[in-house]
């Protein structure tokens, strides 16, 4: 199970929170059920003291990222979202990771400040910064805000609550699809063992 613990969310949620889920500050607490009890944006936040899975941290940025594409109007952005989902799986260097990003950021700069294109553009800009729960912050807010341009009637509230709603799933999606993985090498690792130890003994 992927956790953190309430002290470490306690640098970066709103004191007292730890009273929501009846728990200790010294307790742990799985990232689905931040996200279940603070949206997705408090994992986000609370993603940061967990460094060490900075490469699932990407790949739920990245698919948050994909509902930028409909606002999207460079082909260079799009060319660097699946850069950046690549290199979250591995695919790709750290260095072709660093020239998408220039091609992607002088995408941006040639929309106008505010329009979807910019914003748009600039969520798969703020996907590949090298601070990997950052990026996956940043994405969030930018989605966001796509989300209440798109949204017919200009409400930001219901904007916002579709964008919440949609990034909750895939994150929880993302990090139960990753615990299925770990378990299932930790597994292998036993099954493996046993093996071993059988041949031994014969």
């Amino acid at each position: 199970m992927i956790t953190t613990t309430l002290e470490r969310c306690g640098r970066h949620l709103q004191s007292g929170f730890e009273r929501v889920l009846d728990r200790g500050p010294d307790s742990t607490v799985s990232f689905v059920d931040i996200v279940q009890n603070f949206g997705v944006r408090a994992a986000a936040l609370c993603a940061r003291e967990e460094p060490q899975y900075s490469m699932l941290w990407r790949e739920i940025a990245g698919k948050i990222a994909e509902d930028s594409i409909p606002y999207m109007d460079s082909q260079e952005s799009l060319n660097s979202l699946n850069v950046a989902k690549n290199y979250a799986k591995g695919l790709v260097s750290e260095d072709d990771l660093q020239a998408a990003r220039a091609s992607a950021t002088s995408a941006a700069n040639l929309f106008p400040a505010g329009s979807e294109e910019r914003l748009a553009a600039m969520v798969v800009v703020n996907l590949m910064n090298e601070d990997a729960a950052f990026a996956l912050e940043l994405v969030v807010l930018g989605v966001g805000d796509l989300e209440c341009i798109g949204d017919p009637g200009r409400a930001h509230y219901t904007g916002k609550q579709k964008a919440e709603a949609k990034d909750s799933r895939v994150f929880i999606s993302a990090v139960k699809s990753y615990e299925t993985k770990i378990d299932s090498a930790k597994e292998m690792k036993v099954q493996k063992r046993r093996y071993r130890d059988n041949e031994i003994s014969m």
